[in-house]
């Protein structure tokens, strides 16, 4: 679908959010989906880019990028009225289970693109309404934990406070919040959720393949459900050109496609 950039800002270094308008936007998505997006005409850069669909409403979408090669670089440059062309939403999303009441967010990186529409979710204080979505009051608590390289490159922590998220921050040189990777950071709070008997009842996860393999096996030791929203390099998004399979643990159907089958899958599908 053809919509129309109505804003392209650098919201930390080399990261930037877009927002894009178009009547053909409906609004209607999963938290962890994706757009395929292609910033210029024509066929240079010749595929599209992937990315999780950060916000979106009727008419409006907004993704969140980070500038990493040619592709992004172009479209860094790409002002308010140009034309972008989007596929999607692609792929499936994060599932809600209607007894949850405690949910743990964790993300390296760009990882925190879907968090918001997740916690929105989550929430109940987004357009659609799920089974328990948003049911119980103040007796739900949504925790998120960020990490990142430096204090510079935290995102969507104020979208998430404003919709009553609890955030704690992990910054790989120690400039902000526990010094350290993510992955330490959710060892200790399951530690001391454990020792107040308050365990979450499931863990979302999104970020590099590292962190989500770290993620899986410390839910799996404390049995705790996971979900995770798999990065990697799409091509078509739509499960044709089979490069974005991954080894998968059911011997079955041993692979699994990130674009169709996922992004997010139960942490236990995936072969670390």
């Amino acid at each position: 679908m053809k919509t129309v950039i109505v804003a392209n800002e650098e919201i930390s270094p080399h990261r930037f959010k877009m927002i894009v308008e178009s009547p053909c936007l409906e609004g209607r998505f999963d938290p962890g989906q994706f757009f395929m997006v292609r910033g210029e005409p024509g066929y240079d850069p010749l595929l599209p880019r992937p990315f999780s669909i950060h916000w979106m409403e009727p008419g409006r979408a907004e993704i969140l990028y980070r500038v990493v090669g040619r592709g992004t670089r172009r479209m860094a440059v790409l002002p308010p009225g140009r034309e972008v062309t989007l596929l999607g939403p692609l792929g499936n999303g994060f599932s809600i289970p209607p007894d949850w009441d405690f949910a743990l967010l964790v993300a390296g990186g760009m990882g925190v693109a879907p968090l918001r529409a997740l916690a929105a979710r989550l929430l109940g204080q987004d357009q659609e309404t799920l089974p328990g979505a948003g049911a119980g009051g103040g007796r739900r608590r949504v925790l998120a934990l960020i990490g990142a390289g430096r204090s510079e490159d935290i995102l969507t922590e104020e979208d998430l406070c404003r919709l009553g998220v609890e955030v704690l921050i992990s910054t790989e040189d120690g400039s902000r919040g526990r010094p350290g990777l993510v992955s330490e950071l959710l060892e200790e709070v399951l530690r001391d959720a454990g020792r107040g008997g308050n365990a979450p009842s499931l863990i979302y996860a999104c970020g590099p393949r590292p962190l989500l393999a770290k993620a899986a096996g410390i839910a799996g030791e404390a049995n705790i459900p996971c979900q995770v929203s798999l990065e990697e390099h799409l091509a078509c998004g739509i499960g044709a050109c089979l490069g974005c399979a991954v080894r998968a643990r059911d011997q079955q159907r041993p692979y699994r496609l990130v674009c169709r089958d996922g992004p997010v899958f139960w942490a236990g599908e995936i072969q670390w």
